[in-house]
């Protein structure tokens, strides 16, 4: 969302203020909200009150500050909210062919492409952002020279290429190690061939393709961490939210694919432990 009066951006769920939605970034504070449905504008002005339970975890109250933090630095205007997507051509007119597209993929699960991305546990925001991805359309600077939004296309992380999804996830130094440590060597890789590469050790054929796209959304996060809010995250802090994530994602897998989860942990924790503090 482009953030104007606040009155049709959803607090909690829209995506308003940096690069993520406030319930995925402050999930502890959220679990504890009895209010999901406010408005920004609605958040502000009744200054929280009564929108949370009486009795909150430390951690819930230590998100809660950074909430506060967040809303006394927003600015409404009088002008009405704007509602962007990645299937915007431009403000007011939708990428119809785009959408066809992602539809289409959906229903096609003889595809290797597609049944990689759709047939398995991870969340849809993820399974979306894996699309496009894959076919080269994510908020990348490259994209985002070619429609005029950004003046330079380079890499703001590492500040070497042009930040094209290749290069986001496979040649950027740091994503460039974490797959080593993973033990897939990235050189020459290609984000569009995924159910062709090389597979990381230790890791089940069952949800294996859950597991590489919740590594890319780590990898995405920490890149838009860097652009949104200046955080630089170590290689080890990767893994780390990595393993976090893989727990979470347990709680979504069929009861029968339950265990792969903890592969996961155990081939995550040894790369943790590889990496120096």
């Amino acid at each position: 969302m482009e953030l104007g009066d606040g009155r049709s951006t959803l607090l909690w769920t829209d995506v308003w203020n940096g690069d993520e939605a406030l319930e995925d970034r402050l999930p502890r504070l959220f679990s504890h909200c009895t209010r999901k449905d406010s408005t920004v504008q609605q958040a502000i002005n009744s200054n929280l009150h009564g929108c949370f339970v009486n009795r909150m975890s430390t951690q819930a109250n230590d998100e809660l500050q950074q909430l506060k933090v967040i809303l006394r630095q927003t600015q409404l205007t009088d002008q009405p909210d704007t509602r962007l997507s990645a299937f915007s051509r431009t403000k007011d007119r939708l990428d119809t062919s785009a959408i066809y597209r992602l539809l289409k993929a959906q229903g096609h699960q003889d595809d290797p492409s597609s049944a990689f991305i759709w047939k398995n546990a991870a969340p849809p925001r993820v399974q979306m952002f894996f699309w496009l991805l894959l076919r080269g359309r994510i908020q990348c600077r490259a994209n985002l020279y070619r429609k005029n939004i950004v003046d330079l296309p380079n890499c703001l992380v590492c500040g070497m290429d042009d930040e094209t999804p290749d290069h986001l996830i496979f040649e950027c130094p740091i994503a460039a190690q974490f797959w080593r440590v993973l033990g897939i060597q990235p050189d020459g890789l290609h984000c569009r061939n995924w159910h062709h590469i090389q597979r990381v050790s230790g890791i089940p054929d069952d949800q294996y393709s859950a597991f590489i796209m919740m590594c890319c959304w780590v990898l995405w996060k920490r890149r838009n961490a860097f652009v949104f809010r200046d955080e630089v995250i170590p290689i080890r802090t990767i893994f780390l939210q990595c393993k976090s994530e893989s727990a979470n994602w347990k709680a979504r897998m069929p009861k029968r694919s339950k265990r792969v989860a903890e592969d996961w942990s155990t081939v995550l924790q040894m790369a943790i432990n590889s990496v120096p503090m």
